[in-house]
């Protein structure tokens, strides 16, 4: 997975937990976003990682894929240059891109939800060293579960 045309982020501000907002997003959108593991993220300073809560959903149908990261971790911000933000919905796939306008729109109707913003993939500072660390914890995911994170 490498950051494409084909990608495209939503940035949500909302200070309710993660599994909160997957519960809303797969009620409105009619997603089954869940858990996989957290997400390890390399600082650039050390050799430490740090641990994001990672959701995911695959649409066959729509051949999209959606994954749900928390922008904050105890020790780090995953993307400083978005501290405004709490949660980022990566959709991979042209129907993501396509809907991207509208999904925001729905996203923001959910109570408790402060915001909600398309961000255009090179506005991520750091989006290739992000997309190298999601690629390995997938393919690591998928070692160990049979091939099952599309």
């Amino acid at each position: 997975m490498d950051a494409g045309s084909d990608d495209v982020i939503i940035g949500i501000s909302c200070h309710k937990r993660d599994y909160w907002l997957a519960y809303h997003l797969n009620n409105i959108l009619k997603w089954h976003l869940a858990r996989i593991g957290d997400l390890p993220v390399r600082r650039k300073k050390t050799i430490e990682s740090l641990h994001y809560p990672l959701f995911h959903y695959h649409d066959p149908d729509n051949r999209i894929a959606v994954f749900m990261l928390a922008n904050y971790h105890p020790q780090g911000v995953l993307f400083p240059e978005y501290r405004n933000l709490d949660y980022f919905l990566l959709l991979n796939g042209q129907e993501g891109l396509r809907k991207s306008a509208s999904m925001a729109e729905s996203i923001r109707k959910i109570p408790h939800i402060l915001t909600a913003t398309v961000i255009r993939m090179d506005q991520l500072k750091d989006a290739e060293l992000f997309y190298t660390d999601l690629e390995m914890h997938l393919m690591e995911i998928n070692r160990s579960a049979g091939g099952r994170i599309a």
